[in-house]
C-alpha cells in the first residue's frame, strides 16, 4: 500500500495518473491551496447568505429604533410627577399579566 503526498508515492516515484486528472484529494488540496492564497491576498469572500445578513443588519442599524426626544419628555414628566396614569387601564394589565401566570 502507497500514500501519495503531493502526487508522490512513499517510493518516490511519480504517481499513477497518467491523464493528469488528479484524485478528489488532490483536487480538494488544490481548493484549500487557492482558498489559503486568497486569504494570504488579503481578500475575503463572504457566502450569500452571509452578505443578506449583512444588508438586513445595515438596514437595522439605519432605522431609528426609538424617538429620544419623547423618551426624554416623559421620563422628565415621572419624575416631576407630571405623567397621568390611568389607574383602571393599569390595573387591567396587572389582571392580563396575573392571567398568563
Amino acid at each position: 500500500m502507497s500514500i501519495e503526498i503531493n502526487n508522490i508515492n512513499v517510493s518516490g516515484g511519480r504517481s499513477r495518473d497518467p491523464a493528469g486528472a488528479g484524485s478528489a484529494a488532490d483536487k480538494g488540496r488544490q481548493s484549500a491551496d487557492s482558498t489559503r492564497a486568497d486569504a494570504q491576498a488579503g481578500e475575503v469572500k463572504f457566502s450569500e447568505d452571509a452578505q443578506a445578513l449583512q444588508r438586513v443588519q445595515a438596514n437595522i442599524e439605519a432605522l431609528d429604533s426609538f424617538d429620544a426626544k419623547r423618551v426624554d419628555a416623559i421620563r422628565s414628566a415621572i419624575s416631576n410627577g407630571e405623567y397621568p396614569i390611568d389607574n383602571n387601564k393599569l390595573a387591567e394589565k396587572f389582571l392580563q399579566l396575573e392571567a398568563l401566570l
